[in-house]
């Protein structure tokens, strides 16, 4: 229940970390545990803070940047292809059917952001069509990058697994650099409002030195 106290402590360490550029939440997450990792993961998504996990083993944790590129060695004969067709099977549908959903119900959930908008007061009734004609270009920009990609992506994977062979050299850039070889999480959901516009007198921030790395200890 910690993590999901608004105004708690671990609330508020995200809402001070989701501030600093760079940010990545790394869990170790001990196997009788993964439900109060879920809690945890659900608040940091809520802040739009990147996140990574792992099943912790007793092993000590030291944190590392990775750097911007690295050189992954792969035996593609072992890659298990039945595996990746299974889960696009599996799983390839319901994004397909997501991303429908997204689309036929478009108009709809514009409507729909208008009008909570108008009932907390964040524009005015007669501002709704203004803001439904901001918000079209940059939903639909978001379902065509994000929901119709997971789609694609996930038949990509599994084909691809199908296809390789041998061994080779793979290049991974890593964008922003993070912790190598763990299981991460990119929080995203449509946009429901439109972005203000750019402010031309606002004075640009003083670069970063780095941020101030925090810790936080799941029991």
């Amino acid at each position: 229940e910690q993590f999901l106290t608004a105004g708690g402590e671990f609330d508020n360490l995200c809402r001070t970390m989701q501030n600093q550029s760079g940010t990545v939440f790394y869990f170790l997450v001990n196997p009788d545990s993964f439900e109060t990792y879920l809690d945890a993961r659900a608040k940091v998504e809520f802040h739009r803070i990147k996140g990574g996990w792992n099943i912790w083993a007793g092993e000590k944790f030291e944190g590392a940047a990775a750097p911007l590129q690295t050189t992954a060695r792969y035996n593609f004969a072992t890659f298990p292809a039945d595996e990746y067709m299974k889960l696009a099977t599996a799983i390839g549908p319901k994004l397909a059917a997501a991303s429908a959903t997204e689309i036929a119900e478009f108009d709809q959930r514009l409507n729909a952001a208008a009008d909570k908008a108008v009932a907390d007061k964040v524009i005015k009734a007669e501002e709704k069509q203004e803001f439904i004609d901001k918000l079209r270009p940059e939903r639909r920009a978001w379902n065509s990058s994000n929901t119709q990609q997971w789609s694609l992506n996930v038949y990509r994977t599994a084909l691809a697994a199908q296809e390789v062979s041998g061994v080779a050299d793979v290049q991974v850039e890593l964008h922003p650099p993070e912790i190598p070889h763990i299981r991460t999480f990119n929080p995203a959901s449509p946009p429901s409002k439109p972005r203000p516009p750019a402010d031309p007198n606002a004075k640009k921030p003083a670069p970063k030195t780095g941020p101030k790395g925090a810790t936080v200890i799941l029991d």
